[in-house]
């Protein structure tokens, strides 16, 4: 399996160690990397899988391969798509070569010795070292300028299924057909947790541009414009820096930590660092590349390199492309008023201007409220969405809208009526509402939750994540149980079919999820016929979803059947969604109900999962195995169950955070191994006010949020302004 004529310490190069005639082996990134250490610059240390590695790997799978692609029409898009996920699919499932294996593996257990100790020690020394070091984290990435995805992992088995993931995702229907042809060297280095991070650029013919941020920081910078001979400063432009990114403990990625106070105000550099990074610029274009742009990470006072690349401009004064400056730049000059964030959530209606308590009338439209300050005002006013003073922080007040404070001029600047949007997250006003300021585009998808078809009333959604069955069944007042005591089964299928119906033709094609029967005792105990529900002291973790369908199968047969009749009605673009599910063998029994019904699973009718407990996210990787179209999130159990908190309690709501970290590294988990398994991941709770859990999801690349229909608008603009910071943070090149 080795190709003849070839080294094999030509697959994986040490890159302290890689030669000048090595470099067409290793590819663009890493060639750039090896060249700033060879010119005596710091770079983290790493390796790299050659592309040899991957041709070899590929001639050893040439005959599954080509039989994959025999009688692939090419121009048939959706046949060349399915060739290409069989060609991943094998390239993720087979082995590699034990040699192959073996020789990443020892590169990788030697990131944490000394270069000179790994040379002068014996085979049988370094083992023993080996042995006794934990393992690095690392980052991969395909060693090529077309692409700068990166993966962060720890262990031995997640970087060899990592390196195939690499491959594999290089695989396309552009070239699967010349797939001997490719070349995918990946570069793996040792992960920094740096103190500061950020990229230098040319600014004009004497100077350079820094910026920077504390930690590894994505979004928020300051920027340095410095004279690169005299390393003066020109302009300095800080930024106020409230939180970070560092290193997550367990599952190897990065999270998001609020920066101590002290910090918040600090200017990021001195003038001996400044200094420092422009020699370092200076060298290297005097020894590489005149015009580049360097990012960067400061470790414990060492700056190092994390990689190089040609500056081809944009504008030179941001370091960033043209058409993402200008849609920022219409972002900020609709921003009208900035003040203190005293409640986050970002919301947009009519101003109502008021002077003195008195003018404050309850009418029938909701409005922002904007007065001076708010002594004697009742804030809960049931009408008011948002407020904005020109005085006066808080003062003890729970604000239950969004907030901005201390604006000074509020009550001159803003007009009874005018249409603006409150940030209560950022403190800032813009002026007009959601979609005029062009924010209703997402990649994300937002999605709606429903429990009635009033609902879809008057807003954009990306389809139903989330039909609340159980919520049509309480609303006709007859307990399930009851049709069937009275022996109006079709009766009962008839009313489900027409509930479907009058949601999915609101949708206009869109997929619609629908979750199977969810009530808690207590939700159906009032019902005709509720007399049958036990009396539970805990509801939520009680009679109810899958454990009640389960128990008495025939109605979730009569839900599937129901359904059936939907698609045949011509509403193809329903799923089946099963909640609360903790264990693999309730999939299992769901799945030959519905065969028994006529619908074949995953091709006859899309299926999926809710992941709403501890259990289910331990269970994640079973679970996917045993075939799921999608899975979603319910983020309010899931938090619930993780932190063992009622959030309706009074007593104990405070400690409800959806933003906890044991949540997040459980999302993040699910999320991780649901791509592993091709399986699309929504999230699905009520977002109203929580721009930090929806910045924070579509950050990590969620497909799809679903939340309730007041608070759509709201979550699009969120997802909209986290997608721009991740564009931006793409055309810098820090991908």
């Amino acid at each position: 399996n080795i190709i003849k004529g070839v080294s094999i310490m030509s697959y994986v190069l040490r890159l302290r160690e890689i030669k000048p005639d090595q470099y067409d082996l290793i590819g663009p990134l890493a060639r750039n990397i090896v060249n700033v250490h060879n010119i005596g610059l710091s770079t983290p240390v790493g390796f790299c899988v050659t592309n040899l590695s991957f041709k070899n790997f590929l001639t050893m799978l040439k005959n599954e391969i080509d039989e994959y692609l025999r009688n692939v029409n090419k121009e048939n898009n959706n046949d060349v798509t399915n060739a290409v996920r069989k060609v991943q699919e094998l390239i993720l499932k087979t082995e590699l070569p034990y040699g192959l294996q073996n020789d990443i593996l020892k590169a990788y257990t030697s990131l944490n010795l000394n270069i000179d100790v790994y040379k002068s020690a014996t085979s049988e020394a370094l083992n023993i070292i080996r042995a006794g070091r934990e393992s690095p984290y690392v980052i991969l990435r395909p060693s090529t300028f077309s692409t700068h995805n990166s993966i962060t992992v720890k262990g031995n088995q997640e970087l060899i299924r990592c390196v195939k993931k690499i491959w594999a995702d290089s695989i396309t229907n552009d070239n699967v057909f010349d797939f001997e042809t490719l070349s995918t060297p990946v570069l793996v280095q040792k992960m920094l947790n740096p103190d500061k991070s950020g990229y230098l650029t040319p600014g004009d013919m004497t100077t350079i541009k820094i910026c920077l941020g504390f930690n590894d920081h994505e979004q928020v910078y300051d920027t340095y414009l410095v004279d690169k001979n005299s390393f003066e400063i020109i302009n300095k432009i800080p930024r106020k820096q409230s939180w970070f990114i560092i290193k997550d403990p367990y599952l190897g990625g990065a999270i998001k930590k609020e920066l101590p106070d002290y910090k918040t105000e600090l200017e990021k550099l001195d003038s001996f660092e400044i200094q420092k990074l422009v020699k370092i610029s200076n060298y290297l274009k005097e020894n590489l590349v005149n015009d580049i742009e360097i990012e960067f990470s400061v470790e414990r006072d060492n700056v190092h390199i994390i990689n190089i690349k040609e500056f081809t401009g944009g504008s030179t004064d941001h370091g960033y492309t043209d058409d993402i400056e200008q849609e920022l730049k219409k972002v900020e000059e609709s921003i009208i008023l900035k003040g203190v964030n005293a409640s986050p959530g970002v919301i947009s209606g009519k101003v109502k201007v008021i002077h003195s308590s008195t003018e404050l009338t309850i009418g029938d439209q909701e409005f922002i409220l904007v007065c001076s300050d708010l002594n004697g005002i009742d804030i809960n006013n049931p009408k008011i969405i948002g407020i904005v003073t020109d005085n006066g922080i808080s003062n003890g007040h729970n604000f239950s809208v969004p907030a901005v404070l201390s604006t000074n001029a509020a009550t001159s600047i803003l007009k009874d009526g005018q249409n603006v949007t409150i940030d209560g997250t950022n403190g800032v006003v813009y002026d007009g509402g959601f979609n005029e300021k062009g924010e209703s585009e997402t990649v994300t998808e937002i999605k709606v939750n429903v429990s009635d078809p009033k609902d879809l009333d008057g807003i954009e959604f990306d389809g139903i994540g989330l039909f609340r069955s159980e919520k049509f069944v309480i609303k006709r007042g007859i307990h399930p149980f009851e049709y069937l005591k009275k022996g109006q089964r079709d009766e009962l299928v008839k009313n489900l079919v027409e509930d479907i119906i009058s949601v999915a033709k609101l949708a206009n094609n869109k997929n619609l999820w629908y979750r199977t029967f969810d009530a808690l005792s207590s939700d159906f105990k009032n019902l005709e016929g509720g007399y049958v529900e036990p009396n539970e002291v805990n509801p939520l973790l009680g009679w109810r979803s899958i454990r009640r369908d389960l128990s008495g199968p025939e109605l979730l047969k009569i839900q599937f059947e129901a359904i059936k009749k939907v698609q045949e009605s011509g509403y193809p673009n329903i799923g089946i969604m099963i909640p609360m599910v903790t264990d693999v063998s309730q999939v299992k029994d769901v799945k030959e109900i519905l065969r028994q019904v006529g619908l074949e699973p995953q091709e006859e009718i899309d299926f999926g999962i809710m992941v709403e407990t501890p259990a289910a996210v331990q269970m994640i990787k079973k679970l996917c195995k045993t075939g799921l179209d999608f899975i979603c999130i319910g983020i309010h159990d899931l938090a619930q169950l993780t932190l063992g908190v009622d959030m309706k309690n009074p007593k104990v709501s405070k400690w409800f955070d959806v933003m906890h970290p044991a949540v997040l590294h459980q999302i993040l988990y699910t999320i991780k191994i649901c791509r592993e398994h091709n399986i699309e991941v929504s999230v699905a709770g009520d977002f109203t006010g929580k721009t930090d859990i929806v910045d924070w999801l579509v950050s990590e690349g969620i497909e799809s949020i679903s939340s309730e229909p007041q608070s759509i608008n709201e979550i699009r603009a969120i997802a909209s302004k986290a997608e721009k910071k991740m564009l931006l943070k793409v055309a810098r090149n820090e991908a």
